[in-house]
């Protein structure tokens, strides 16, 4: 797992994000990187606490990621997962398993000490 701070992973995350969300829709058309991409970037500049999580296969390609902020303002403890997306030619592998428990210890490494990840019910 990567901190990626300077956010160098960004454009891979927009493309795992348009594509999982494409795969999980149904939908023939993938989001351009642009409009994933603002989404992501979004999420990342609420905050100088915000972390991009990168997760990388055994050869070093990237098959997820995480973003990750103070859920609201004045509580700089409580981190929500804002996005997490998995690369739908690692789906079932443990990519996402291995994502949010990575992604737990990393937290609690950059100080904070609650996680709230909010689930929409398709």
């Amino acid at each position: 797992m990567i901190v990626d701070r300077a956010h160098q992973h960004l454009a891979d995350a927009a493309r795992i994000w348009a594509e999982a969300t494409a795969a999980r829709d149904g939908d023939a058309e993938v989001a351009s990187l642009e409009v994933s991409g603002d989404r992501i970037h979004q999420a990342l500049d609420a905050s100088p606490q915000s972390l991009l999580l990168i997760s990388v296969d055994e050869r070093g390609s990237v098959v997820g990621f995480a973003t990750a902020a103070p859920r609201s303002p004045g509580d700089e403890t409580t981190a929500e997962l804002r996005y997490i997306g998995v690369r739908p030619d690692a789906w079932g592998r443990g990519a996402g398993s291995s994502l949010l428990l990575s992604a737990a210890a990393l937290l609690r490494e950059a100080g904070f000490t609650r996680a709230v990840l909010e689930v929409y019910a398709d």
